[in-house]
């Protein structure tokens, strides 16, 4: 199953580079969490990105930002826990499939000033917290991309290290400046296994795309502002990634895959360099 860990800047130093970590915390789709929200089986994209959300907030109560790594792990739920709380046992950095950081770090440390003190439960229930989540999404990156996600080191929680992100340009949580392009694309239909909406409701806003053997997050804008929907094919959009690596990577006639989750969604090819003000 998909389990989402919420890390220190510090914890995932250690993780990518020192070998394994058994979690403090970490989370995962629950039968509890599914009955404690109103998801069915047939919400699960909505489920695992509302899981997303608290292992976030999670990281930003007690590790001072939002980081969180996904992993494919055996999980036991934590009885009666209606966020999908999970125990695992130790977890090797190869079980890593994706980690996802925050899109505004200023705003995340305002906001975990105010909620000082508050436990999870209380926190999610702040109509504050709610606008958060709603204006600011996690942005996806590959495990190849951890160590654009720290920075300078200074004292975390357990008074280890974390980063912190002095000099962070407007438009990316890495300190980079975006790379945009254009794109063509195809994605699946929902019954060759692709995304179950319209892509303008699904909760996601970022992709992950696997470009060679790498893997980059990216946000995915339609060049004539008509959602994406499920068995298009051909479909001319603008991709927005924030790795440095993209600069290299995302050239004309380069194919990509589009990953969400642990499957393929769609497959597409890389057209030119373009303006953020097409979007």
């Amino acid at each position: 199953m998909l389990v989402f860990v919420p890390l220190t800047a510090s914890r995932l130093t250690g993780w990518a580079v020192g070998g394994p970590i058994v979690p403090r915390q970490a989370f995962a789709v629950t039968s509890s969490l599914r009955q404690a929200f109103g998801f069915t089986a047939d919400d699960e994209e909505d489920a695992e990105h509302t899981v997303l959300h608290i292992a976030g907030l999670a990281g930003l109560l007690y590790g001072r930002k939002r980081l969180v790594a996904v992993v494919e792990a055996s999980a036991r739920p934590v009885p009666g826990s209606e966020f999908g709380e999970v125990t695992v046992g130790e977890l090797p950095w190869t079980a890593v499939t994706a980690l996802f950081s925050d899109d505004a770090a200023d705003a995340a440390a305002v906001l975990r000033k105010r909620l000082s003190g508050r436990s999870l439960a209380t926190a999610w229930d702040e109509q504050e917290v709610a606008d958060f989540l709603t204006e600011h999404e996690l942005l996806w990156h590959g495990p190849g991309e951890w160590s654009t996600l720290v920075g300078p080191l200074d004292g975390d929680d357990a008074g280890a290290p974390v980063a912190l992100d002095h000099e962070r340009a407007s438009d990316s949580a890495t300190g980079f400046e975006s790379t945009w392009v254009t794109a063509s694309l195809d994605v699946r239909s929902t019954a060759d296994g692709g995304l179950k909406r319209t892509w303008f409701e699904t909760p996601a806003q970022s992709f992950l795309f696997l470009i060679g053997d790498v893997e980059l997050g990216a946000y995915i804008y339609t060049d004539d502002q008509v959602p994406l929907n499920p068995g298009d094919s051909g479909r001319a959009v603008a991709l927005q990634f924030w790795a440095p690596a993209a600069r290299e990577l995302a050239t004309p006639g380069r194919p990509f895959t589009l990953i969400y989750g642990d499957r393929e969604i769609g497959r597409g090819t890389i057209g030119g360099p373009t303006e953020p003000a097409r979007i």
